[in-house]
């Protein structure tokens, strides 16, 4: 089973996004992912015992500029993210909560090693073509406030995400 834990976009930003003409969604619906994993059906309740526990407090994340990844010849282009410390501190514990879980753990720890942890780059994905999307909207500088994380699932590569649960952030009166 695939886990994808992620924040949602507001609202005026997917509005902004999916009226852009080159603007390519993942699969998945226009997000920022926090982390992916394997894991085995009967350990969601484990899982959702320690996302409980996470107590982070609410966050602001800004656009700051587009990006493109490369890898073994393809390309994506995302919105690229600021990192603000309860954005790591959130990534870190899920990471944490999710690692006994996972199906692979030796890919999990190289993918934590290799784009996990400090290596960690929040980005909103817009396009996989060779050129990156040219945009009406100018992005750079809008803010998104998070209040919570979500989880979708499915279970297996053919078969579509489903949501599965949200996950509230605490305010500082409730730290």
């Amino acid at each position: 089973m695939h886990i994808l834990v992620y924040l949602k976009l507001s609202p005026e930003i997917i509005n902004l996004l999916i009226s852009e003409p080159e603007v390519t969604p993942p699969w998945t619906g226009l997000h920022m992912t926090i982390l992916r994993a394997n894991i085995l059906e009967e350990h969601i309740p484990l899982i959702h015992k320690a996302f409980e526990k996470i107590c982070i407090e609410y966050f602001t994340v800004k656009i700051i500029g587009i990006k493109t990844f490369e890898k073994d010849g393809a390309c994506t282009h995302v919105l690229a993210l600021s990192k603000p410390r309860a954005l790591q501190e959130l990534h870190m514990n899920i990471c944490t909560a999710l690692a006994p879980f996972d199906k692979r753990p030796f890919f999990f720890e190289k993918s934590f090693h290799e784009i996990g942890g400090r290596y960690y780059t929040p980005h909103i994905s817009i396009g996989y073509k060779e050129n990156p999307p040219r945009l009406i909207h100018t992005y750079t500088g809008m803010t998104i406030p998070y209040k919570a994380f979500h989880v979708m699932t499915k279970f297996c590569k053919e078969s579509p995400w489903e949501h599965m649960r949200d996950y509230f952030l605490s305010s500082t009166s409730d730290i």
